[in-house]
């Protein structure tokens, strides 16, 4: 008898093939020295029997779990399958959001950096201007003081010849009052 993947197929009945399945320490038993020829074959039919019968629920246990996990990786895989689509294209969209992003942080830098250095170049301009500010008002605030001393030396100058012009006449002018 060919063998086959079939659970429910019926094992082959020998004593040999029996014994090698179960195992040296289940050997079938040996009959009774008082038992007559024809009890120990059917004791021993009974024997290959029953190991049959746990042979055949053993493998359909076995058969049963593995189908059992069988289809619990499946729905596994299923759910895998199910999510890692959704799941890779968001995170390609990700991606591509964020590369789009870097390039223009890329521009905005290279952007703030021309700006910067314009800035930079403008604000020495300005220094420059306001430091030549200060330095043409500390000239014209010299000009209008040493201006004011002049005035203020003639007037003094004016004052003191008005004085003197004025003092011989200023006696005639008191007696005419």
């Amino acid at each position: 008898m060919e063998p086959t993947n079939n659970p429910f197929a019926p094992l082959p009945h020998s004593d040999a093939a029996a014994n090698a399945q179960a195992g040296p320490a289940a050997a079938p038993a040996q009959p009774a020295p008082t038992a007559p020829p024809g009890a120990a074959s059917i004791y021993s039919q009974q024997v290959l029997e029953a190991k049959d019968r746990e042979l055949r629920e053993l493998v359909l246990r076995n058969f049963s779990r593995i189908h059992e996990v069988t289809r619990e990786l499946q729905q596994l895989q299923q759910q895998v399958q199910m999510t890692s689509g959704p799941k890779r294209q968001a995170l390609e969209l990700m991606r591509r959001k964020i590369e789009a992003q870097n390039e223009k942080c890329v521009a905005v830098r290279a952007r703030h950096s021309v700006a910067k250095a314009a800035f930079d170049l403008v604000d020495a301009e300005l220094q420059g201007e306001e430091a030549e500010k200060t330095r043409l008002c500390d000239e014209l605030n010299i000009l209008i003081q040493s201006s004011t001393e002049l005035q203020l030396q003639k007037m003094e100058e004016l004052r003191v010849h008005l004085t003197s012009l004025n003092v011989p006449s200023h006696a005639p002018a008191a007696a005419a009052a």
